[in-house]
């Protein structure tokens, strides 16, 4: 089945006779958008004119929700001079639109997200065995839906092997093994959330091209989106003080000197973003505010320039813990050259002669053994590796599936301004960076026991203080009125 968009003033303008040489009924009319007809010979079977005219009413009906065959479909595409867009076409043409308004990191994960959905398109055979999807213009709604299908069975697939991980990891105490059983999961399917956003890249990909007339029909305009649970797509994992304490107190250092525990507990500390925190510049603190803004002279991996998630500019006061470990790192950088280095800037456009070192005020940074800052210290780009290594030096959550991730410390942190600080959705979201709504339905954390007896502590002390306040407010209206009796006596 094959779907186009219908024109307001469409009329299949139907004609219908009786071939007495051939001894069948056929009929001429107008496919949708197209202004010569096609004929179409009915079945052999049909040999009365009323079955002839019950024919012609079902395909009317067709026709009018821009349902077509193969062959009509076919005739659509020639009659409006359809021209051949093969995949490898459509994907640079698509790399080209809006290509001002994306980071450079975000075009390779959205270019890449778009080039593996194409490839399954590609590789898609039919029921003989040969490939269904030759050029772009072969993608029909149909195939739409069985990428989709795909997907969300791959989706199922993801969450049967974590059950079977969570039920079978109880029993088990050996890392070694646990680990093997991680890997061997992450190999099964894809998460709910990758589907989603999948599919949502493919729409937007096949939208952008009609909207810039690549394409002249969009089979994905009539199929939805996939909406998964939200207990499939919100996670709600947040470390334990306990935790965050057994990471603080590892014996691990970082082979290239990335200050990695002081970095986490700033995290959890601000509830920064992950690339916030590495792109964190000494001159960003203003009388102990953090002002989180665009930075046009900030060196990043792939560009010059930075800002923010959304571009969204906030600040965080930061707390005395924050500015300690800010002045740990002013005094770990003293008299030290600090750089930024960005992917492809060569000196004299020559990799011979090294990249080119950009001069910054990154606070978490790594030592630099390049050739022009030897002994200086450079932004740190990924700390992925060292964030397992540390995991697994303070134990915890070896045997967790789940385990910690760095974003979970915003959860930590938004619970903590949530329980015991008793800040209001719409403050917290402000400042971690989210909205009312974004914070109250992601970013809830499991806190421990530890702090909710803390909060409920600070709640009890605010109950006694709010009580004497009033106590002492009767006690001075007590004190005022028995004075005035006083001097009326008097």
């Amino acid at each position: 089945m094959n779907i186009v968009t219908v024109p307001l003033d469409y009329a299949p303008k139907f004609e219908l006779c009786r071939r007495e040489s051939r001894n069948r009924y056929f009929m001429t009319y107008l496919i949708p958008g197209c202004d010569k007809k096609i004929s179409l010979t009915l079945p052999e079977s049909i040999q009365t004119k009323e079955a002839a005219w019950e024919f012609k009413f079902r395909k009317n009906n067709d026709l009018l929700k821009g349902i077509l065959t193969d062959k009509e479909y076919q005739k659509f595409k020639e009659s409006r001079g359809h021209k051949i867009v093969s995949f490898d076409f459509a994907l640079s043409e698509y790399k080209k639109i809006d290509v001002h308004k994306k980071k450079k990191n975000t075009q390779e994960t959205d270019n890449y997200c778009v080039a593996t959905s194409l490839k399954w398109l590609q590789e898609l055979k039919n029921s003989k065995g040969k490939q269904t999807c030759v050029n772009l213009n072969d993608v029909e709604q149909d195939h739409i839906f069985q990428y989709k299908d795909w997907l969300l069975s791959q989706a199922e697939l993801r969450k049967s092997a974590e059950e079977n991980f969570r039920k079978k990891s109880a029993k088990i105490k050996d890392p070694i093994v646990i680990k093997e059983m991680k890997s061997f999961v992450r190999t099964q399917g894809i998460s709910y959330a990758s589907a989603e956003t999948k599919l949502r890249r493919l729409f937007t990909f096949f939208n952008k091209l009609n909207n810039k007339k690549i394409l002249k029909y969009n089979p994905c305009s009539d199929v939805s989106k996939i909406a998964p649970k939200t207990s499939d797509k919100v996670r709600s994992v947040s470390p334990t003080t306990a935790e965050i304490g057994q990471i603080l107190e590892a014996r691990y250092e970082h082979r290239y000197g990335f200050p990695i525990q002081d970095f986490i507990l700033f995290l959890a500390e601000t509830g920064a973003r992950l690339g916030e925190a590495l792109h964190f510049e000494f001159k960003d603190i203003q009388s102990g505010i953090w002002r989180i803004k665009e930075k046009k002279d900030c060196p990043t991996k792939h560009e010059m320039g930075w800002s923010p998630k959304f571009d969204r500019k906030r600040d965080i006061a930061l707390t005395p813990r924050a500015l300690e470990i800010v002045e740990r790192m002013k005094a770990r950088a003293k008299g030290r050259r600090i750089v930024g280095y960005i992917k492809g800037d060569f000196i004299d456009g020559d990799a011979k002669w090294g990249k080119v070192a950009y001069d910054a005020e990154f606070v978490f940074t790594i030592n630099d053994y390049g050739r022009h800052n030897k002994g200086g210290l450079r932004r740190c780009d990924d700390i992925k590796k060292a964030w397992a290594s540390l995991l697994k030096e303070a134990n915890v959550r070896v045997y967790s599936f789940d385990g910690i991730n760095l974003h979970d410390f915003r959860r930590y942190r938004n619970e903590m301004n949530d329980k015991v600080k008793g800040m209001s959705a719409k403050e917290r979201g402000k400042q971690i960076g989210n909205s009312e709504h974004v914070n109250k339905n992601h970013y809830s954390g499991q806190l421990d026991d530890e702090i909710l007896q803390m909060a409920a502590e600070i709640r009890a002390l605010k109950e006694e203080i709010i009580s004497l306040k009033e106590r002492n407010q009767t006690l001075e209206s007590e004190l005022l009125a028995s004075k005035s009796e006083e001097e009326l006596a008097s």
